[in-house]
């Protein structure tokens, strides 16, 4: 299909997932400016290594592992080799309470190349943006989708055309509709509010493929 159609957005989930971007940027901009600040100029990339791939700085100084120091800009391995404990612990701290925040907050995975690095600022990307807005939404955008969208569509439309009809021809004080809410089990494209109003549930359509 050319055209997507957007037929459900939950907010709250888009919401969450900008958010888990925003902890990422704001844990990653701490251990820039903070290495910034020794002379250290590190890439996003590492700062990934750092965070993500379990890579704290303070082990590397007892254990002198050759393989990881290699992945260290010069100056940060100078610190490493160096006896400057109280730099190391520092950056480790901020290495270790960004794992933490976003383990115990991130409700989704974070993809850090979804970052970028502008003038030693931290931003989150458009791509991140729009990423957090798709994962929060269903589309019509299958032709199977699209065949219950529109059976959905006209469905929709002839049981309002049923009401309004009943109610030219039906005068009572007592409403009579053409479909009525009931309870049960199970998911529904189409619903019928408490109020008799026919409604298009696009969150099931996920379920079509």
């Amino acid at each position: 299909m050319e055209e997507r159609i957007l037929v459900y957005r939950d907010k709250k989930d888009v919401e969450a997932y900008k958010s888990d971007y925003e902890r990422a940027r704001n844990h990653s901009q701490k251990i820039i400016d903070f290495l910034k600040n020794q002379n250290i100029e590190i890439s996003l990339n590492l700062v990934r290594s750092l965070i993500k791939q379990n890579f704290p700085v303070a082990p590397l100084i007892q254990n002198r592992d050759k393989e990881k120091l290699q992945g260290l800009p010069e100056a940060l391995k100078k610190v490493v080799e160096s006896d400057n404990n109280k730099v190391v612990q520092e950056c480790n701290e901020l290495i270790q309470a960004a794992q933490k925040s976003m383990r115990e907050n991130d409700q989704h995975y974070v993809d850090f190349s979804k970052l970028d690095l502008v003038d030693g600022i931290v931003i989150i990307t458009d791509e991140a943006i729009k990423e957090a807005e798709d994962l929060g939404s269903i589309y019509v955008d299958t032709d199977n989708r699209k065949k219950v969208y529109e059976k959905a569509l006209a469905a929709k439309k002839a049981l309002e055309e049923l009401d309004q009809t009943i109610k030219e021809v039906y005068c009572d004080s007592d409403p009579v509709r053409g479909i009525a809410p009931r309870r049960g089990q199970g998911a529904r494209i189409l619903n019928v509010d408490y109020d008799g109003e026919v409604e298009l549930d696009g969150y099931f359509l996920k379920y079509i493929q």
